[in-house]
């Protein structure tokens, strides 16, 4: 990879760059006292994938070749080659001048690393030039071409109104098979075009799309409505009243476009309109929307954590068995999935569960047989509810690491008789990344009642940074849209303390995801497909520590 000619300086040619790298590449002693008094840049161009922060590449000047001044940091994710141009100080501008580009690295995380090319030092400030096209992704390019957009149609029109020139650029472009079902029109945005599709010439292209509810299955909890909204547009303008069918009750639900009640705005091409469980008489039901989609909607009963409980630890280091052992590098971010001994009634559900998958970093899932896997283990913690999440216990929900060899692990084991047994998942010992060992904590599942018990034996450690939930979360979600938080980055989960997370009395519910063996074409997917969909979109704009996200 080069900007010019064949070739560029580049930290690690053969791959991604090393952890714990310190490295330099030195320029040739300059002399620039000639120039005194003048104002002398060093410019160059540079193509960049590091890990945002922690890795850094230091541009970096000295006048004897040993003590070194920093005049710029470079890390993160580049679009393509970027220009630098850096003014030398005075102080600088001496016979024995240096430049040096020092890379240098964490204990975690690579990337491709940076590639230097052109490098000069002159009189005038360098003008970056392009001897070539080149093509980024992302929603960086997605919001100019956007904008761009929008201030041509306003400039063809200035009495257009923000919902209109929103509409056009929604209905106007070209319909791509790859976007179905992934964006709201399906189409890629285009300014003009001889066949009517585009924003400025736009005649005819009508847009019907669900926009609420986002998921094909979610829970209502008892007493809330059911959200419901859809985009029917033509061109620049509302197309018409549409209605949803009640597959269950045959009723037809009218969505309007009035600005009253849930509707936000009228005449803006959004028709909307809410559903009641209660009304209809109904658990659960089967929404039936005009563009050929179906959402499942289930009333949902919540937990809720019980504080006054007696602290009662279960020994299970007789029964208990380790999950995970045999890797000398420990485990991190790992997921076991196992067959519950008996069938857990997790939300009094009229489908109990007989598969859990536990997870390393101290959350489990309750599962039923022959569900797909999650596609990866979840070490950021986030706040409780999470959309997409379902029939997941957060116990000490962080960035947690087994190490077999140094003592801890999670085991599970079953303790009592039936109908009377309980099955615990304890985390023995383990550790926060980056931290020490010393943190012990379990979750207690009942063959005979819905109620969920999680005990915390000891959460400090030599690593501050996790004491006590400082940095985890805890709480139960029970459906993709409904949970309850108990702590979220706060250092209440303290030694010796119990939370009992209970049901109502005398509910059940029905799974908003039914098992395998019943799930229809559309039945609202697993954990896993949810989660693969929406993290991507959640860790965006955070500083994810250990899994390089690439912001575009």
């Amino acid at each position: 990879m080069s900007f010019s000619g064949n070739n560029a300086w580049a930290d690690s040619p053969a791959g991604n760059y090393s952890n714990n790298t310190d490295a330099s590449l030195t320029g040739a002693t300059i002399d620039l006292s000639s120039f005194a008094g003048q104002t002398v840049y060093l410019g160059f161009y540079a193509n960049y994938e590091i890990e945002t922060e922690f890795d850094n590449l230091h541009v970096e000047i000295s006048t004897n070749s040993v003590t070194w001044t920093e005049v710029e940091t470079i890390t993160g994710i580049s679009a393509g080659w970027e220009f630098f141009s850096i003014v030398i100080p005075q102080s600088h501008l001496v016979s024995t001048f240096r430049y040096r580009f020092r890379f240098e690295t964490d204990f975690s995380i690579t990337g491709d690393g940076v590639y230097i090319d052109d490098i000069g030092i002159g009189t005038s400030p360098f003008t970056p030039v392009s001897n070539s096209y080149m093509t980024a992704s992302g929603t960086s390019m997605a919001t100019p071409h956007v904008v761009g957009l929008a201030a041509l149609i306003k400039a063809q029109d200035g009495s257009r109104t923000w919902d209109e020139i929103k509409n056009l650029i929604l209905s106007s472009g070209t319909a791509l098979p790859q976007f179905a079902g992934t964006t709201v029109s399906g189409r890629r945005i285009r300014a003009f075009d001889s066949n009517n599709t585009g924003a400025l010439s736009c005649t005819d292209q009508t847009v019907l799309s669900r926009l609420q509810p986002t998921m094909d299955a979610y829970g209502v909890e008892a007493g809330d409505l059911v959200n419901i909204s859809m985009l029917h547009i033509n061109c620049g303008q509302p197309a018409g009243n549409v209605s949803v069918t009640i597959a269950e009750t045959g009723d037809v639900v009218e969505l309007l476009d009035n600005g009253l009640g849930f509707d936000q705005v009228a005449g803006d091409g959004i028709y909307s309109a809410q559903i009641d469980l209660g009304v209809l008489g109904e658990n659960r039901i089967n929404i039936q929307f005009p563009d050929s989609t179906t959402v499942t909607a289930n009333r949902v009963y919540n937990y809720l954590p019980g504080l006054n409980v007696t602290y009662q630890w279960r020994d299970i280091s007789v029964v208990g068995q380790p999950l995970f052992s045999g890797n000398p590098d420990g485990y991190d971010d790992e997921t076991v999935y196992r067959s519950t001994p008996f069938g857990i009634p997790f939300g009094n559900t009229t489908s109990p569960y007989n598969e859990i998958a536990i997870d390393t970093n101290g959350y489990v899932i309750l599962r039923w047989t022959g569900e797909p896997p999650m596609e990866f283990s979840v070490f950021e913690n986030f706040e409780i509810p999470l959309v997409g999440l379902s029939n997941i216990v957060a116990v000490f929900w962080d960035d947690l690491v087994v190490d077999d060899a140094a003592g801890t692990n999670v085991y599970w084991g079953v303790l009592g008789s039936a109908p009377n047994r309980e099955l615990v998942i304890t985390w023995q010992n383990v550790r926060a990344f980056g931290g020490s060992p010393g943190m012990t904590f379990q979750v207690v599942f009942s063959e005979n009642s819905s109620d969920v018990i999680v005990n915390y034996q000891d959460t400090i450690t030599p690593s501050s940074f996790v004491n006590s939930g400082i940095g985890a979360t805890a709480g139960v979600q029970i459906a993709p849209n409904i949970g309850t938080q108990f702590s979220y980055n706060s250092p209440v989960l303290t030694n010796g303390t119990s939370v009992r997370w209970s049901m109502p009395a005398g509910v059940s519910n029905t799974p908003t995801t039914p098992p395998p063996a019943v799930r229809s074409s559309r039945g609202g997917g697993s954990f896993g497909l949810m989660l693969v969909l929406l993290l991507p979109i959640l860790l965006i704009g955070r500083l994810a520590r250990k899994q390089g996200t690439k912001l575009s």
